[in-house]
């Protein structure tokens, strides 16, 4: 960073270069995920300020996102990158980050904008699949239905971590977790009036923020996953 903005490249000690939305987009991702490993909200903070950055000065008013900030040097044209190989491009990217976040959150401001590019690149994925494989994920997690995963209670607790093994084993791509302590500043929305059950950690199984009975068994969350990806919902 330099001077509050995402450089793109480093050597001999200097930053050099605005960063792409590829840039913006990928570590928005790795932060996300890094907060989801150790809950830290700082990770997670530092995620949504990549994905505002990419709405504020990367969104195409006809749908999508540039790959250049706005106020990037002028170009001949300004480059909007759309095929996935052999990396995703910055669109496949930003649109994952935007949907994930949507799902802690529920905020239209993210939801919106990745639907609509994804709604724009159905035929495409579709007819050339091996081109648009970041494109094809992010539509099947959009379809879901996805889920939220409230954990209440602290981090050193061992009920928390029988928790997080329950969640840790199966293979679960529609489920985005939270976790922190009651009043917990700076984390995402789901984990908002969520409290602890007797005093121990809770757990809170969600569907469009709708959750149902809270645990204190990692038994139970076992059982309320298990029939979450009976009926496909959660895995695939």
């Amino acid at each position: 960073m330099v001077d509050g903005r995402l450089t793109r490249s480093w050597r001999l000690g200097r930053a050099r270069y605005d960063a792409y939305l590829e840039d913006h987009a990928a570590l928005g991702l790795g932060l996300l995920s890094l907060y989801q490993a150790d809950f830290n909200s700082r990770w997670y903070q530092a995620a949504v300020d990549r994905a505002e950055e990419i709405l504020i000065h990367f969104s195409d008013p006809e749908g999508g996102f540039f790959d250049t900030r706005d106020d990037h040097e002028k170009l001949i044209t300004r480059p909007k990158s759309i095929h996935d190989n052999p990396t995703p491009s910055g669109n496949s990217l930003a649109c994952s980050l935007l949907l994930k976040l949507g799902v802690l959150t529920g905020k239209k401001r993210y939801i919106e904008p990745a639907e609509s590019a994804l709604r724009a690149m159905e035929h495409r994925a579709a007819s050339y699949p091996t081109a648009f494989g970041e494109w094809l994920t992010n539509i099947d997690f959009s379809l879901g239905p996805t889920f939220q995963l409230a954990l209440v209670g602290s981090s050193e607790d061992e009920g928390m971590e029988a928790f997080l093994q329950v969640v840790d084993r199966p293979y679960l791509p529609r489920l985005a977790i939270a976790a922190g302590e009651p009043g917990s500043g700076g984390a995402p929305p789901i984990l908002e009036e969520r409290e602890m059950v007797d005093d121990l950690p809770t757990a809170y199984l969600c569907q469009g923020f709708a959750c149902k009975l809270p645990t204190n068994s990692p038994q139970e969350l076992e059982a309320q996953l298990q029939e979450a990806m009976k009926m496909r919902h959660l895995g695939t």
